[in-house]
């Protein structure tokens, strides 16, 4: 694994990795919408969500490293968190033909009724 996912700290029950973006030290919250991203290459999916978490607009990047019991079957589960819906849209249509990654959006509001 690359020196990249040493700027990742675990979190408190050591199941994913995050990176807290500038935004996360000036907003109360991200927007409702995540950007969820499915990589097999880790490493290729830290790279990516390093990147993201640099932009201003970054309230914060994580993903499940290897080991974690949110990896499916060899793919890793990374997840950035924007400041606004219209951004994350915009970041959606940027990755989504990247042929390393599959990526969605997920609309917690929307969706909180089926949890």
């Amino acid at each position: 694994m690359s020196r990249v996912s040493d700027q990742f700290e675990f979190s408190d029950r050591q199941i994913f990795k995050y990176i807290k973006g500038p935004a996360h030290h000036g907003q109360p919250a991200p927007c409702q919408w995540k950007l969820c991203l499915t990589a097999t290459d880790e490493e290729y999916l830290v790279e990516v969500l390093y990147e993201i978490s640099k932009r201003d607009d970054c309230y914060f990047v994580k993903y499940s490293p290897g080991g974690s019991p949110k990896c499916r079957d060899g793919m890793f589960l990374g997840r950035a968190f924007l400041t606004t819906e219209a951004e994350i849209g915009k970041l959606w249509k940027e990755l989504r033909t990247d042929a390393k990654l599959m990526c969605s959006v997920q609309d917690d509001g929307a969706m909180e009724k089926y949890r």
